[in-house]
């Protein structure tokens, strides 16, 4: 039997389309296997979902949040990581206009083991930035200026010795933070 209005109709049956909030009516003595039919009918007419479609939507988007939760925590470490490199190239130009405009030599001092660095004017007056307030995994790779580990803006504007800074994460992504000895800093990630 095809369920249609018109199918049902000919059965002899009166159905109200209401939402099927009243009740259906049979018009004459027809037999059980009629309103078997007539039933299985208007279930296929109504609208809606089973609870077994709602189950698996449900799993497919957890599986969907889960993947895209994985990729979102590595997204937000490598995104540490370039915060970390920005904020010691900001720190590197404002040394260099600091010497400049206060006519006095800056220096910062990069310690490795302790993942941190200092910054110096020629006066005892230091500040010591750690790079773990970008996140707990960023570390300080190597830092190489010359034979150490300090690089100098003097008051003309350039720096002596000129090197690098290398940083990395949990994920082994680095950054390679070049200062050139005219002062111009370059930032080069390779996240993974």
């Amino acid at each position: 039997m095809i369920c249609t209005s018109e199918s049902m109709r000919s059965a002899g049956v009166i159905i109200s389309y209401q939402k099927f909030k009243k009740p259906i009516q049979f018009i004459g003595n027809k037999t059980r296997v009629l309103q078997i039919k007539v039933r299985r009918c208007l279930m296929k007419l109504r609208k809606g979902f089973t609870i077994v479609e709602l189950i698996i939507t449900l799993a497919v988007l957890s599986i969907i949040v889960t993947i895209a939760g994985l990729h979102l925590n590595t997204y937000m470490i490598n995104r540490n990581l370039e915060a970390a490199a920005r904020h010691i190239v900001t720190d590197f130009f404002l040394c260099k206009e600091r010497a400049v405009s206060e006519n006095t030599t800056y220096k910062i001092s990069f310690d490795v083991d302790g993942h941190s660095y200092t910054i110096q004017p020629d006066t005892p007056e230091a500040v010591t930035k750690h790079l773990a307030s970008f996140g707990p995994d960023i570390k300080i790779d190597s830092a190489s200026f010359g034979n150490g580990q300090t690089v100098h803006f003097l008051t003309r504007g350039t720096v002596s010795p000129f090197g690098n800074i290398k940083l990395k994460n949990s994920r082994q992504s680095r950054a390679t933070i070049k200062v050139n000895i005219t002062g111009r800093t370059y930032v080069k990630l390779d996240a993974r």
